[in-house]
């Protein structure tokens, strides 16, 4: 597990986006190229809102057959959007492994303090994948927490945060 968290940490600061995706579960990186190809729908939540809207900005000529959701991610890596220095105090506690041995969970440190979720894992192919599904209602509650304190609706927030995203 600290194998998969160090090499996804590491991948992102050196702005390798394939290394990093192969560092997460099929299910995460199945639903990521889901969310970012399918049609919009206004019940959505806000994050899968967010990451549709961006992939659209970040896709010039719109998404075509044989798209990847690393392309996207990759553009925002090379935009310095993820730097060594908002990652470097970012490590894992101690695993507790689930009975059936395929599944276990690290709580997330901050320089050494804990902090408020736990980051999932479970084995694939003999390998300790990361499971971030259960990241998504923490980014919602972000958001949300995001657009109370900048006193904005939520089509507000979405057209500042995307238009932070950089073009291609």
């Amino acid at each position: 597990m600290q194998q998969a968290f160090d090499g996804f940490k590491d991948s992102l600061a050196l702005a390798h986006a394939h290394e990093a995706l192969n560092y997460l579960d099929q299910p995460t990186r199945d639903y990521l190229q889901q969310i970012a190809t399918k049609a919009p729908d206004p019940a959505d939540p806000e994050l899968v809102i967010l990451i549709r809207r961006a992939v659209a900005k970040l896709t010039p000529g719109g998404i075509q057959p044989g798209f990847t959701i690393e392309k996207p991610l990759q553009r925002v890596l090379n935009a310095g959007w993820v730097t060594p220095a908002d990652l470097g105090g970012l490590t894992i506690g101690p695993a507790t492994l689930a009975a059936d041995g395929t599944h276990a969970q690290a709580e997330a440190l901050w320089e050494g303090a804990p902090s408020t979720f736990q980051l999932q894992f479970v084995r694939e192919s003999g390998a300790w994948k990361i499971d971030l599904f259960n990241l998504l209602p923490i980014a919602d509650s972000a958001l949300t927490m995001d657009r109370t304190v900048k006193n904005q609706t939520e089509a507000q927030q979405l057209e500042r945060l995307v238009d932070a995203v950089p073009n291609p």
